[in-house]
């Protein structure tokens, strides 16, 4: 079924009513921001010398610590952001602040965040397409990892599955909970977003990404050599490793595993035969950045 994203106002919106509303109950929204005389001082120039040491450049987006991001005059970062990031019941990366530098025609592969990851993605310049995917149903994974076992030109219908369709411009700050589905669409010449990334303490396993999530990593902790094959450190999963993975882990049984490793290896031979298009949506992702 195809949804409406709510949309809004941020001067309308109170903490506690978006905590009770979309941050437990891990439902998309996009707030909105006015005054955006703030995202105007963001330009390509700044962010590439702002940014210039960070690593990932050469994939068009950038890692960065909190504290310079939110001291940094030039940056807009939300209250919502900061109250949320410092919440007690979640997990931070020692760099959970992404800047992203796309041209237009630029396109993501569906995928879901790794690390069990919230987000917040405030656009910034520019204008992107949205199609976010409900992970209670899901799209096809590749084995053992979170991008879609599915073509090129695939397109999410509305007979499978449930999923927004929906368009950000300056000043839309988007709520996008963990092991949704996206694939997003650069519109305008040049865009640029920030990214803030959390994953909560606690896991979801009551959406069937979220417990194929806590399987794997059950299983990553029973024969570590798969760690070798999974996108995503182990040891830093979420930005907590072993302490938040015990918590993801401990409702997952042996059978569960065991059924999740047949359901993974039992994909293979669809991955083979699509191989050629995992392989070309990845280039395109890389290729289509901004380059310095």
């Amino acid at each position: 079924m195809k949804l409406e994203i709510n949309r809004i106002n941020a001067n309308q919106l109170s903490y506690e009513d978006f905590v009770h509303q979309y941050l437990k109950p891990e439902q998309p929204l996009v707030i909105t921001y006015s005054d955006i005389q703030k995202l105007k001082q963001l330009t390509p120039f700044y962010i590439r010398s702002r940014f210039e040491k960070e690593t990932h450049r050469n994939i068009g987006w950038f890692d960065s610590e909190l504290s310079p991001v939110i001291e940094d005059k030039f940056i807009f970062t939300p209250d919502i952001v900061q109250k949320t990031l410092a919440r007690s019941d979640i997990s931070l990366r020692p760099k959970p602040v992404r800047v992203w530098l796309q041209l237009g025609g630029h396109k993501t592969f569906q995928h879901y965040d790794g690390n069990s990851i919230h987000g917040f993605n405030l656009q910034i310049l520019g204008k992107k397409h949205w199609v976010i995917t409900s992970p209670n149903t899901p799209l096809p994974t590749v084995p053992f990892s979170f991008l879609g076992l599915v073509k090129r030109d695939f397109k999410v219908t509305p007979d499978n599955y449930d999923f927004y369709s929906f368009t950000t411009q300056p000043g839309d700050l988007l709520f996008l909970p963990r092991y949704w589905f996206h694939e997003v669409h650069c519109l305008s010449q040049t865009n640029i977003n920030i990214n803030w990334v959390w994953t909560p303490s606690y896991p979801d396993i009551s959406s069937k990404i979220g417990k194929r999530e806590a399987e794997l990593l059950k299983i990553r902790t029973i024969l570590p050599i798969l760690n070798y094959v999974s996108r995503g450190k182990y040891n830093d999963y979420g930005g907590a490793g072993k302490k938040i993975i015990k918590r993801y882990i401990r409702d997952i049984s042996l059978f569960e595993c065991l059924f999740r490793l047949m359901e993974e290896f039992y994909r293979i031979p669809h991955m083979l035969w699509l191989i050629q298009d995992i392989w070309h949506g990845v280039r395109e992702f890389s290729e289509g950045n901004f380059r310095k």
